[in-house]
């Protein structure tokens, strides 16, 4: 039998599921608009729940409203990213990123439900100057959820680092991961260019200093 699931939810509290699934990953608010079709085929036709969730196809549009990303702060890395001066101190750059949380702004969230996956297509999450895009899916049956992002932004360094989100959804485990060889190109890089404007601010004082000792001699 084929159906048609539509519901609505305002103001539901992501904290009361946290806690009920003995989660800490996110918190805050969202309304929830979720549209599903699909083919019934259990024999408990009066409340079968489940089986929709689990064999849906459709969409569901969440409205954020002060979301919370627990124990991952991403504002924190990207200070750091950009002070970074060599890849000794990549020990620190991962420690900055479990200290603290991440404030989301407001923002409409689409997830595509497909059978017993929930897909999160390609999205960016306002997280003050540089967005971040995250991409992922989360099994239902095997409560296992994958997340991958990184920094959405023109700053070629910040770009370089990812960070990735895996394992069962009670107990995920977070890395951060990057590129050696690219990084440590970019360091040289970046080393050279502040050694040139050193070196330049010298030959400039240097440079003064002699037409200052012309100009006495005249």
């Amino acid at each position: 039998m084929g159906y048609t699931f539509n519901t609505s939810l305002k103001g539901f509290n992501l904290k009361d599921l946290s806690n009920h699934y003995k989660l800490n990953l996110i918190e805050g608010k969202i309304d929830l608009n979720t549209n599903l079709k699909g083919l019934l085929v259990t024999k408990n036709q009066l409340f079968p729940i489940r089986e929709i969730f689990l064999n849906s196809n459709g969409v569901t549009i969440l409205t954020s409203n002060q979301l919370v990303i627990k124990n991952l702060n991403f504002n924190n890395l990207k200070e750091n990213v950009k002070s970074l001066k060599n890849l000794n101190q990549i020990a620190d750059l991962k420690k900055s990123l479990f200290t603290g949380d991440t404030s989301i702004a407001d923002q409409e969230i689409k997830i595509f439900h497909k059978e017993d996956i929930l897909e999160l297509p390609l999205t960016k999450l306002r997280v003050g100057n540089d967005p971040i895009s995250i991409k992922g899916e989360y099994k239902i049956k095997s409560k296992h959820i994958e997340l991958n992002s990184s920094y959405d932004t023109s700053d070629s360094f910040l770009s370089l680092f990812k960070i990735k989100t895996k394992g069962i959804i009670s107990k995920p485990s977070t890395t951060l991961s990057f590129d050696d060889a690219a990084v440590s190109l970019l360091l040289k890089k970046l080393a050279e260019k502040e050694l040139k404007k050193s070196l330049e601010k010298k030959l400039e004082k240097k440079f003064d200093k002699i037409i200052d000792n012309l100009l006495e001699e005249f």
